[in-house]
């Protein structure tokens, strides 16, 4: 829901709430000493306009009545309202062009992080971790069923005490910050203090992994964790895009993924690297695009270059961007994994033709297709294994054991 507000020549639109006083978006009240810079506060809820007086000294006045600060009074559009010796006219309904729309962010707390995701991001986390990162020989190997069993229960008992936590915690945020934009600049309201900036008195700004710091007046200004964020950071590359300063951090995730791409280049082109036993071409695949989707979630810039579009979509994807890439992280490793593991079968297999019964039996046979080698090599294998007892190789040569022979 959204209502208008008008104050001396300034017609805004607001949605659901604003606080109003000295600095941008209301820079025409900069010289009314008898408002304070965060003077009175209005909000829509159940379809009612309330307000409250935010200062103690200078008065907000209801139908010639001044109000107590911070108390909710519910108003009408009908009622006269003052701020100091100002008037200030609330009006509903009304569409015109020149009305200016006021931008609101708020500052989001890890405490009002949804129950299903936190849920979510842990039965992601061990599921992944159970399925490709547990020991080969720790036991029977663990099914699918019963690792999406396991994941469900062991995560919801991890993300119920931690939402609680949290709800417990909710309001503790030290930092809490609401900001306001309007055409010619916005201020931050934080609990105890405010300051307004106007975007041509904006010195620099840069965005460094989600925080924006802003320098004005000989000040800096961090804001961080802001909803809508993406959109903030077009209103300022709108207005003082050419005093936007870029950081070393922003170009840290490309510069490490360009170093690892030149190390695997190198170890390929080199003659004491088995590259093809070590490195298959879809670890490398992998590696790569799990890094590409890294530079992708926190670099906005590179972002909107990709996907020829502005940065207003990438705050939204971000998170989406990084579970991909982890997700590559993820079968990264258990390619490389089951890269070792040929390797290791190639070596029992080699020793197996040349007489070690021992290492025949060892043998994982289902690994046996995967070696470089020609199919009449690959059948005496296992059938050399079959004949040490190893019954896999039997299965796979359809052969019966040695055992079964006598």
């Amino acid at each position: 829901m959204s209502f208008i507000l008008k104050i001396l020549d300034k017609t805004v639109k607001i949605d659901n709430e604003i606080i109003i006083g000295r600095g941008a978006p209301f820079e025409l009240l900069n010289d009314h000493k008898d408002i304070a810079r965060a003077h009175a506060q209005i909000k829509e809820e159940k379809h009612k306009l309330w307000i409250q007086a935010l200062d103690e000294d200078k008065p907000t006045i209801v139908n010639c009545q001044r109000l107590k600060p911070h108390k909710y009074v519910a108003i009408t559009t009908k009622d006269k309202i003052q701020l100091g010796d100002t008037p200030l006219e609330l009006m509903k309904g009304i569409t015109a062009s020149h009305i200016e729309k006021i931008e609101r962010f708020s500052n989001s707390e890890m405490n009002n992080y949804p129950f299903h995701k936190i849920w979510g991001f842990i039965f992601a986390f061990l599921f992944l971790s159970i399925q490709f990162l547990s020991p080969e020989d720790s036991g029977p190997p663990i099914t699918l069923t019963s690792n999406l069993i396991g994941s469900s229960i062991l995560s919801l008992l991890i993300a119920i005490p931690l939402k609680f936590t949290m709800l417990l915690t909710k309001g503790l945020n030290p930092n809490k910050h609401t900001v306001y934009v309007g055409k010619k600049g916005f201020t931050v309201h934080y609990d105890h203090s405010n300051m307004s900036v106007l975007f041509k008195d904006i010195e620099s700004y840069k965005n460094i992994m989600g925080v924006l710091q802003i320098r004005a007046y000989g000040k800096e200004i961090a804001l961080s964790r802001l909803d809508k964020y993406a959109q903030l950071n077009e209103y300022l590359e709108k207005n003082c895009g050419n005093k936007r300063v870029s950081s070393t951090r922003d170009n840290f995730i490309g510069v490490v993924g360009l170093i690892f791409g030149i190390l695997i280049v190198l170890l390929a082109k080199s003659d004491r690297f088995n590259f093809s036993q070590n490195i298959s071409f879809m670890l490398i695949i992998l590696v790569a695009l799990s890094f590409g989707l890294l530079i992708l979630a926190f670099n906005p810039k590179y972002y909107a270059k990709v996907y020829k579009t502005n940065a207003s979509n990438h705050a939204k994807n971000k998170n989406k961007l990084i579970l991909a890439s982890l997700g590559c992280l993820f079968f990264s490793y258990y390619e490389y994994k089951q890269s070792l593991h040929v390797q290791k079968n190639q070596v029992l297999a080699k020793n197996c033709m040349q007489g070690n019964l021992e290492e025949c039996r060892l043998i994982d046979s289902y690994t046996v297709a995967e070696f470089r080698i020609n199919e009449k090599t690959k059948k005496l294998i296992l059938e050399k294994s079959c004949e040490a007892g190893n019954k896999s190789a039997c299965y796979c040569s359809q052969r019966k054991p040695a055992s079964l022979n006598k």
